[in-house]
């Protein structure tokens, strides 16, 4: 929903605060219906899911919030009123992808990078057709073992990570500074270049947030790099 400022507010938001988020989202629900979907959900904390909910409060009746999750723990705290149980996949839809895996995998010509790149674009991939349609790719008649898994992959990213690494291309392997991102929500899966000797992150909020030393989720991530600027601190 936060991601989405941007888009309501019409301007950059990477100097606002959640509060004054919350304001301008609740200025632009009040009385007005809404659909709100939020997918695979993970977070258990009653606090959070109140600050989310807060500004939500003042939209139209009738207005729903969907939301998906692993986990009925969350359920629990989002206090939902029905929860719906998917089934599991039927026996073909099951043999279905795993035949397209084994076919993937052919694909790759036993190269490691390749077969670890589409691993990480599908690992959480369920359609079944955007396998097939991957498998039958025009890229993989191209002349090159590995070119076709990597340009899959970043035809296959979110809109902000394709700007990223755009952004990222033009600077040397050693040094990296990401700056005014504000759509920038996370380190790629695949974490950053082992050669990185300094990195630099300013003024990218949501970023910035989840690279915070030792407590961060993207911490992990970027550890290695002997030297860090997040958010005008030196780490």
């Amino acid at each position: 929903m936060y991601n989405d400022s941007k888009e309501l507010s019409g301007k950059a938001s990477d100097n606002r605060t959640l509060h004054q988020l919350q304001i301008e989202l609740r200025g632009r629900l009040t009385q007005k219906k809404f659909l709100l979907i939020l997918d695979d959900v993970w977070n258990e904390s009653d606090r959070e899911w109140d600050l989310l909910q807060t500004p939500l409060k003042y939209g139209a009746k009738g207005s729903k919030i969907i939301a998906t999750t692993r986990h009925l723990n969350v359920a629990s705290v989002m206090s939902t009123t029905d929860t719906y149980h998917l089934n599991p996949l039927t026996s073909d839809d099951c043999w279905m992808i795993f035949s397209s895996c084994a076919s993937l995998v052919e694909k790759c010509q036993g190269l490691p990078l390749a077969a670890r790149t589409l691993g990480a674009l599908l690992h959480t991939e369920q359609d079944v057709e955007k396998w097939e349609k991957i498998l039958k790719s025009n890229l993989w008649d191209l002349h090159d073992e590995i070119l076709p898994a990597l340009i899959l992959s970043y035809q296959y990213l979110p809109s902000y990570l394709k700007q990223c690494f755009a952004y990222c291309a033009i600077f040397p392997k050693e040094d990296l500074k990401i700056y005014r991102c504000p759509d920038l929500m996370a380190i790629p899966e695949e974490g950053l270049p082992s050669s990185l000797s300094s990195m630099s992150i300013l003024r990218c909020p949501f970023l910035e947030q989840r690279c915070q030393q030792d407590k961060g989720e993207d911490w992990s991530k970027i550890s290695h790099i002997p030297n860090l600027e997040i958010g005008h601190y030196n780490i």
